[in-house]
């Protein structure tokens, strides 16, 4: 055991050193990695199993269906918890890892195809590793990982610029547990009583972002020392000018403990050497040629100088401790020198860098009106990370309808789901809420029915809800259900009981049929409250705190002015005018997305909601429901609509109703909801727009999904054109007319860090690098034509504004990134996930900042009575309204 690595196969060396991602490898060439440099992986183990120290590093960045995490800490372990975790499996990016983010003049490309392996030196008491990433975005990035066995490691990320340039830079750690970020960044994080510590040395600015990883189901939400299966990203983050040959490092302490506090310390010495101290002693830890009189003077790559006497080095030519010159043995060892510790006492900390912080000078917004959402029960049974089991498995498909395939997930999901046992079985499903929750109430739909065509009688006899806090149990009863009597058939009756006091993780679920009968259930439902957000920390960005999940804008009522239609994670649908609201809907499942616009031909518009339930819902102005649409489990992926829009599709004057679901399609409906068309697309989509993109008088579909292959879809489903991106991943689809044509552009974000502009026959007008993941898109009116406004997640330039042609207006840095953006008149309003909404003007420049207690999720445009421009925005359970024209 110790520092190991397996070499690179020279087949695989071959074809990653001849792979050409983007733009950015043209900086690249193979003889900055030639192959007895290569590697394919690095570990530090000290022994197997779960309790001891165990860091893998990657050494390939480009490989078939591989991810870009060349020189990123794939996992880190250690007693028995998993404290730096990488993504799901198709988030291949950067992003997406324990690496360093490198961006130049605001632009980032992929990482280099392969990594060298530059030192290495595996010891009795240490472990010490350098690797190099060359050319990277302008740049050469040296990892430097030292390891005091069993006790901590000690990583420098050291950038050497070979351009000149603007550099942004980001160092990103992905743990899970219960995280927080006190002073001088020390990030921490608490699997259950086992702590896990990252303290940045350099002072570099730092925040936390909560992440959910997953598709159909929440990636950790069965690791069971995750309280919300959340990933807890720490974005340690620089923004620097740099000559070629200058240089700027992370400086990052790590190691785990028990109980509440780190036991460990660091202090920053040099640029690139810390002094760690704990109770069991110091540690002079440094990266590259150093000389501080009287402690050490040595060119080693890395090395060590302990108080216990302890002194290691990694690739020296001379050594000197304390004042006396060692003779080396090999360029790599460990010496005791009893005397050495006493040289720690002249080490002297460096005062901390700091980074200023960003500070808004936008005049302050007044709300023109808010609406405060009551704290409500919603259902936590009905969300894509829950887990569904049963130890009876039900029946493949309906007994009326064999085409019909029953999915055991729609039971949590739905209040009106198809799932069905056979004759005399009892089984116990079992729900696993991805971690403990408080519960108000329970409650279990089913069906009395018969198919009289197989003599089939459907009947509840009794159900008993248990609960645990473990998967183990124990299980203890916390409702019970029996019928005495018979139900009208059909009905649907429905059993609900309160459960004051109640905390549990799992609920379990046996329900019983009358003798001789099957059954037939339609639903599970556990209700409690969403989670407070408590008091607003800026540096922590907390995922998914909207109580209102989707927002959307139209005249309802035939009158001047737009109400608005909210959405919640809950399922409530509702419309609202000017701050009062005028109906609720329950749609059963968290509303995704809303659409308004006339179906049916009638005077009046009709309402569309998109859920978690599979289902798209209609609705008339008066919140009644028109008709409701299902849509079927397929490759593994629920029917959940993710995008819904109404337009004039084919162009006959009669709207029709566009949409995608997540089970890996895209739909045209008309307006009694029957199906047009579909298309099957290679993974889930995730958003898509309307425009005509050819001029041939009808709408497309730009049609964006979770892999590398969009494309645009004509009015009748057929594929016009595809759209590819770099890496997996589309984020935001957009149809504006950005040279005023007449014809629409078809533009799709990705993970990739850009914006990819097609033209109407096929091929890219421009691509648009804007340094970090697009988070959404929209056009600002321009002349006859618009210009392309890109959100991006990164902490430096994640606002831009380009031209037809692709030229960079502006770039902004806003103090927190924006999740979502919208164009009200001449405005651009930014939702961020520091809390705030930002107005800009079409030039960049700030009309105005409304500060909130939670991360601002959606962000839409309306029109007041007289027809002055809005921007609405949603954060927390707080919907708030601001006038957005010129100030």
């Amino acid at each position: 055991m110790g520092t190991k690595l397996i070499p690179l196969h020279p087949n695989l060396y071959k074809v990653a050193a001849e792979t050409r991602r983007d733009a950015g490898a043209a900086s690249w060439s193979a003889d900055l990695c030639p192959p007895e440099k290569a590697f394919d992986k690095l570990s530090f183990r000290s022994d197997f199993g779960e309790q001891y120290q165990y860091m893998l590093i990657d050494g390939i960045t480009e490989i078939s269906h591989g991810h870009r995490d060349g020189a990123s800490i794939l996992r880190f372990t250690d007693n028995d918890r998993l404290f730096l975790t990488e993504g799901h499996y198709i988030q291949t990016s950067p992003r997406e890892h324990n690496t360093l983010l490198v961006s130049h003049d605001g632009q980032q490309w992929s990482p280099p195809p392969l990594v060298s392996l530059e030192h290495h030196a595996d010891l009795e008491r240490t472990g010490m590793a350098q690797v190099l990433t060359s050319a990277y975005n302008g740049a050469d990035w040296r990892r430097s990982i030292v390891w005091l066995k069993e006790g901590f490691f000690v990583v420098v990320d050291d950038v050497e610029a070979r351009e000149a340039g603007e550099f942004d830079l980001e160092c990103n750690w992905r743990s899970l547990g219960r995280a927080a970020l006190g002073e001088g960044g020390l990030f921490t994080v608490d699997q259950t009583g086992e702590g896990f510590a990252i303290q940045d040395a350099g002072g570099s600015g730092a925040v936390i972002q909560e992440q959910w990883d997953g598709q159909s189901a929440n990636y950790y939400a069965s690791y069971p020392y995750s309280p919300d299966g959340l990933v807890k990203v720490l974005r340690q983050h620089r923004s620097l000018t740099m000559q070629p040959g200058e240089r700027m490092a992370f400086c990052n302490l790590l190691h785990t403990y028990q109980g509440s506090e780190p036991t460990l310390r660091a202090e920053r010495v040099t640029d690139r050497a810390m002094l760690v101290s704990g109770p069991q002693g110091r540690w002079l830890v440094g990266v590259g040629e150093v000389d501080l009189p009287g402690i050490i003077a040595t060119d080693a790559a890395m090395w060590m100088v302990g108080s216990d006497g302890l002194v290691a080095y990694a690739d020296a030519t001379r050594l000197s401790v304390g004042g006396a010159v060692q003779a080396l043995a090999g360029p790599s060892g460990e010496v005791m020198l009893p005397g050495s510790g006493a040289a720690l006492n002249g080490v002297k900390a460096a005062p901390a860098g700091t980074v200023a912080a960003s500070v808004d000078d936008e005049p302050e917004l007044e709300p023109l009106w808010q609406l405060e959402l009551d704290a409500e029960a919603r259902p936590l049974s009905n969300t894509v990370s829950i887990g569904v089991s049963s130890d009876i498995a039900p029946l493949p498909a309906s007994t009326w309808d064999a085409s019909y395939k029953i999915n055991l997930r729609t039971i949590a999901q739905q209040w009106g789901a198809i799932v069905l046992w056979d004759e005399d079985q009892a089984p116990t499903i079992t729900l696993d809420l991805g971690r403990t929750r408080d519960i108000s109430k329970v409650g279990l739909r089913t069906m009395w029915t018969n198919n009289s065509g197989k003599g089939i009688r459907y009947r509840l006899a009794k159900a008993v809800f248990t609960a645990s806090a473990g998967p183990g149990g124990p299980y203890t009863e916390v409702a019970a259900f029996e019928e005495t009597g018979d139900h009208p058939i059909p009905s649907h009756p429905e059993y609900i009981q309160e459960t004051p006091g109640l905390s549990a993780r799992y609920i379990r679920v046996t329900a019983t049929p009358q003798a001789g009968a099957c059954l037939f259930l339609e639903g599970i439902r556990v209700w409690g409250l969403a989670d407070a957000t408590g008091e607003h920390d800026p540096r922590y960005r907390a995922f998914g705190t909207s109580v209102i999940s989707a927002l959307a804008a139209a005249d309802i009522d035939g009158q001047a002015g737009d109400e608005l239609l909210l959405g919640t994670e809950g399922g409530g649908l509702a419309l609202v005018r000017e701050g009062t609201e005028v109906w609720r809907v329950e749609t059963g499942a968290r509303v995704n997305c809303i659409a308004v616009g006339n179906i049916t031909g009638d005077e009046r518009p009709e309402i569309l909601a998109g859920t978690d339930s599979q289902q798209l819902q209609c609705y008339d102005t008066d919140g009644k429901l028109v008709w409701k649409k299902e849509f079927p489990f397929f490759w593994n992926r629920d029917g959940n609509v993710v995008w819904v829009e109404v337009a004039d599709l084919d162009g006959d004057g009669d709207n029709e109703v566009a949409m995608a679901a997540e089970n890996w399609h895209y739909y045209a409906l008309d307006g009694e909801g029957n199906e047009l068309w579909k298309f099957n697309v290679p993974h889930s989509p995730v958003e898509g727009a309307v425009g005509d993109v050819n001029g041939d008088g009808k709408l497309e579909i730009v049609a964006s999904d979770e892999y590398y292959s969009g494309r645009v879809l004509e009015a009748d489903g057929k594929q016009l054109f595809p759209i590819r991106i770099t890496q997996p991943y589309m984020t935001a689809a957009l149809a504006p007319d950005l040279d005023g044509d007449g014809k629409c552009e078809a533009v799709i974000g990705g993970q990739d860090m850009q914006a990819h502009v097609y033209g109407g026959d096929g091929k890219v007008l421009f691509d648009a690098n804007v340094g970090s993941v697009v988070t959404d898109l929209q056009a600002l009116p321009a002349g006859t034509g618009h210009r392309l406004i890109v959100a991006s997640d990164g902490m430096a330039r994640n606002l831009s504004c380009y031209d037809a042609t692709g030229t960079a207006l502006w770039r902004l840095t806003l103090p927190g990134a924006p999740r979502q953006i919208a164009v009200c008149g001449d405005t651009i309003a930014a939702g961020c996930n520091d809390g705030a909404l930002r107005l800009f003007d079409p030039g960049g420049a700030a009309r105005g900042i409304l500060r909130l207690s939670a991360p601002v999720d959606v962000v839409i445009s309306a029109r007041t009575a007289g027809g002055e421009p809005i921007a609405v925005c949603a954060s927390g359970n707080l919907l708030s309204v601001v006038a957005a024209g010129a100030r």
